[in-house]
């Protein structure tokens, strides 16, 4: 369970920090002005379809938001993430829709992506990773697709991904910059998303690929769409 209670001195989220003060201004998103709330380590509401729920920012970056919560909260589910600082007052609201569920140290946490992009000042960087997008943990089996002279195939997991990015655990490897598919099937269908081959790193018994999607985005493992 996730004392509310600090909401008033921090995310709750060991490795976070947040803006000190606390300031408050106009700002634009989705064509409209609406007042920005900035508090020091501010927790943000989520807003479902019949309750509002208390949730500390874990991390959040470009179209993605991670928080831990301790209300249980499902893959494909709706939310508006509202960055007031209390339930009551009115801040930035964005629509999003869960695509990841897991546990962190303080508890459940979900993963949101949203339909519109974060304010440069509200990013967070997640503790321990300074990348520009949110890295989510999955284990998603399929097949690797690419041609090296001859089209090539080989088993393949996903064992993370972001909204722009996979990676790749796989025995065999095509040299950097290749042009790979992956697909793999779901209780009623085969998917499989292009991606653009980044960097390789040899590991025992195979390979780690980093790969950039082209025309896809990484919810899609999870079969939310955007």
């Amino acid at each position: 369970m996730i004392d509310s209670s600090s909401t008033r001195s921090g995310f709750g989220v060991s490795g976070v920090s947040g803006p000190s003060g606390l300031s408050v201004r106009r700002g634009r998103i989705g064509g409209s002005n609406v007042l920005r709330h900035i508090a020091e380590k501010p927790a943000v509401i989520l807003n479902l379809k019949n309750e509002q729920i208390e949730s500390f920012v874990v991390g959040a970056a470009g179209f993605d938001i991670q928080v831990a919560t301790a209300h249980p909260l499902n893959i494909g589910q709706r939310a508006i993430v509202n960055f007031g600082s209390s339930a009551s007052e009115m801040g930035i609201a964005i629509p999003g829709v869960v695509h990841w569920v897991g546990s962190g140290a303080t508890g459940p946490e979900v993963g949101i992506a949203l339909q519109e992009r974060l304010p440069e000042g509200f990013s967070v960087s997640v503790p321990g990773c300074q990348r520009n997008g949110i890295r989510y943990a999955c284990r998603v089996p399929g097949t690797l697709h690419w041609k090296d002279g001859a089209s090539t195939s080989c088993g393949a997991v996903a064992v993370n991904y972001s909204r722009d990015g996979v990676c790749l655990q796989t025995p065999g490897a095509p040299p950097v910059e290749s042009r790979i598919q992956f697909t793999w099937k779901t209780t009623t269908q085969e998917r499989s998303i292009e991606a653009m081959v980044r960097w390789v790193i040899g590991q025992e018994g195979g390979f780690l690929m980093g790969c950039e999607l082209i025309d896809d985005i990484g919810y899609s493992l999870k079969g939310v769409k955007v």
